[in-house]
């Protein structure tokens, strides 16, 4: 994923501030798509398997803290990032977003730039994040082969000169 190709679902039930979230968006050239409540975008998440999600807070139906709390609950795609966007400024809501896994909070109004830069930010933090991961995949599959080489070889280790090479890739495992 690039930011070019990012997907991201974004959730208001106003208007004004869905279309002003959905044009910035867009003159960042992300693929968007939206949602008026929270129901809807749980749906919507299911459907389009977004790579960022930007949602307000005060919403019928599902407010932005339970849309995120089903989210981070399913298991899969729990690591998609959230950004969400209230007009309040308390701290008991900030304690309660982040308790629920919202990556990052924009405060109303909404200045267009800020949020370009939070996004891209979040995107490329969920890169290094499946970067990461499948690096940590690939070791364990290297590790995981060096064990099976050093079974293997513990059992011709009684061939004259194996056992060396055994001790030797003992040794690089244990580095591992």
């Amino acid at each position: 994923m690039n930011d070019s190709t990012a997907r991201i679902l974004v959730v208001d039930d106003e208007e004004a501030n869905l279309a002003l979230v959905l044009e910035v968006l867009h003159a960042a050239s992300y693929t968007t798509v939206s949602a008026r409540d929270g129901l809807e975008a749980l749906d919507k998440f299911e459907k389009y398997q977004p790579d960022l999600v930007v949602l307000d807070l005060m919403m019928p139906r599902l407010d932005g803290l339970e849309v995120c709390s089903r989210i981070r609950h399913r298991g899969h795609h729990q690591d998609v990032p959230i950004l969400m966007m209230t007009g309040l400024d308390e701290l008991d809501i900030k304690r309660r977003a982040l308790d629920v896994g919202i990556d990052d909070l924009l405060f109303k109004p909404i200045e267009p730039r800020e949020l370009q830069l939070r996004v891209r930010a979040l995107l490329q933090l969920r890169r290094c994040d499946q970067c990461h991961a499948r690096q940590d995949a690939d070791l364990a599959r290297a590790r995981q082969g060096f064990a099976d080489l050093d079974r293997q070889l513990a059992q011709l280790a009684d061939q004259p000169g194996l056992a060396a090479v055994r001790d030797a890739c003992h040794r690089l495992t244990q580095q591992l």
